[in-house]
């Protein structure tokens, strides 16, 4: 009766771990969103809050291949046509729409009109800042960045410095970059949660080892 009571705990437990661990994987690739010659859109569009669980400020999306002049927004396409940019050049960000925590694996950044640009990325969980990063994207090509950050709520990309690449046309002074392929798991619970989690269910399944033994 012990062992068969047991045996069923540690197939419930097991079963609430997996579902409490479970993750969501997503590559935001930015086609989903109105823009760019769609019904009822604008050449270049804000993203939307909500958009992929997340809250975003000053970051739109375009169709480089539709700009005027050259720049290396086209080079930046990984999932055609769209990228997603940090508008007029500003800081630009995004957080968890509820608050929760994600995984930041990876983005492709390139940089719109300059060389030598700096992209200072940081990472927040509850305001406090838990990770921080500075690239150098190429305005020619686009460089993928792996950062596998976990447990955060909110990303900041700051672009500054550079000078303009020659032939490229850079009407308004900004410093801008495009990305595409964001991607990152959310879901995931906090570590300290995963580890009361884990040794719960070890617990639950010694007890049960001892109690089959009598």
């Amino acid at each position: 009766m012990r062992k068969s009571l047991c045996l069923q705990l540690v197939r419930a437990a097991g079963l609430l771990t997996l579902l409490a661990c479970t993750a969501s994987a997503g590559v935001l690739t930015f086609e989903d969103i109105p823009c760019c010659g769609d019904p009822g859109s604008v050449p270049a569009s804000l993203i939307p809050n909500g958009y992929s669980g997340f809250n975003w400020t000053n970051f739109g999306v375009e169709e480089p291949l539709l700009g005027a002049g050259p720049t290396g927004g086209p080079a930046g396409i990984i999932s055609s046509p769209r990228v997603a940019y940090n508008g007029w050049g500003l800081t630009a960000s995004l957080s968890t729409a509820d608050g929760s925590a994600f995984n930041f694996e990876s983005v492709y950044i390139t940089s719109v009109y300059r060389d030598a640009m700096n992209v200072d990325i940081t990472a927040y969980r509850l305001g406090v800042q838990v990770d921080h990063r500075l690239v150098i994207p190429d305005a020619t090509s686009a460089t993928l960045y792996e950062f596998d950050w976990n447990g955060i709520d909110q990303l900041s990309f700051a672009a500054t410095g550079g000078t303009v690449h020659p032939g490229y046309i850079n009407p308004y002074g900004q410093a801008v970059f495009v990305m595409d392929n964001f991607t990152f798991q959310s879901g995931t619970p906090e570590p300290a949660g995963a580890i009361l989690l884990c040794s719960g269910f070890a617990a639950l399944i010694a007890v049960c080892r001892r109690a089959a033994k009598h």
